[in-house]
């Protein structure tokens, strides 16, 4: 029976229905700007972060806060979407 729902099974109009793939993965230098950029924000934000710690892995950006008492805050994972600025 067909309510005018598309189906989950079928893509919209219009879309592949495949998953986007990512972009390349960031050059040094935006590797580097991503490190400044966080940098500059945690001291504008508040002293309480001592350290950052970033790994990359091809578009993805994983980051991980140190505390002054050493505790460690949630990582976050960013995803590079092809400009150093987004």
């Amino acid at each position: 029976m067909d309510h005018g729902v598309p189906s989950l099974a079928h893509p919209l109009p219009g879309r592949s229905g495949k998953t986007p793939a990512l972009p390349t993965t960031p050059s040094d230098f935006t590797n580097a700007h991503l490190a400044q950029r966080l940098a500059a924000h945690s001291s504008r934000t508040g002293p309480q972060l001592t350290g950052l710690h970033i790994r990359h892995r091809r578009a993805l950006a994983y980051i991980d806060g140190e505390l002054a008492d050493g505790d460690a805050l949630m990582p976050m994972r960013l995803r590079y979407t092809g400009s150093a600025d987004s």
